[in-house]
């Protein structure tokens, strides 16, 4: 119990902006269960967030998905996988990944009953989508992406991120 316990904590770190720590947190919890795929993820999510150490953040993603059992969490890892290549500037690997989750995913945005998980994974998946096609110039696939995304953050009930950045071409 004790890696729940550390990967919690490196949670709350990160959200308190204490990344350094939360880093640090979410190794330990690795330590105490070399098998356990949150703390994996999480910190993968926290650089790709970042934009940083996306090279670790795959590495790491991959080892979450390979201990991962839970199919619908391998496929939210599979979504940040697909974000790390787009940000290692593999952009055919990335649409080819986000391209499959996409399809992997129910995405009738008329329901609103889907799972925390779920809604996450089609905003994501959208929004790397838009990224991606944005660098290979494809702007109006990239708004449509982005319009998708920012409907699916209407049934998540939240104000949108930066997320329009992602059409903005650089």
């Amino acid at each position: 119990r004790r890696h729940y316990v550390e990967s919690d904590r490196a949670v709350v770190l990160e959200r308190l902006g204490r990344t350094d720590e939360a880093e640090a947190g979410y190794r330990k919890a690795m330590e105490i269960m070399y098998n356990f795929p949150h703390p994996y993820a999480a910190l993968a999510t926290m650089w790709i967030r970042r934009r940083e150490k996306f090279d670790e953040a795959a590495s790491l993603l991959a080892q979450a998905i390979n201990y991962e059992t839970a199919e619908m969490l391998k496929l939210c890892y599979r979504v940040q996988l697909g974000a790390a290549r787009l940000g290692l500037g593999d952009v055919d690997d990335a649409i080819r990944i986000l391209e499959e989750c996409k399809m992997a995913i129910p995405v009738d945005l008329v329901r609103e009953n889907y799972p925390i998980n779920e809604i996450e994974a089609i905003y994501e998946v959208r929004y790397y989508l838009a990224e991606a096609n944005v660098k290979q110039g494809r702007l109006a696939e990239a708004a449509q992406e982005m319009h998708d995304a920012l409907r699916t953050n209407e049934i998540r009930h939240e104000p949108p991120p930066t997320a329009m950045q992602a059409i903005m071409p650089a």
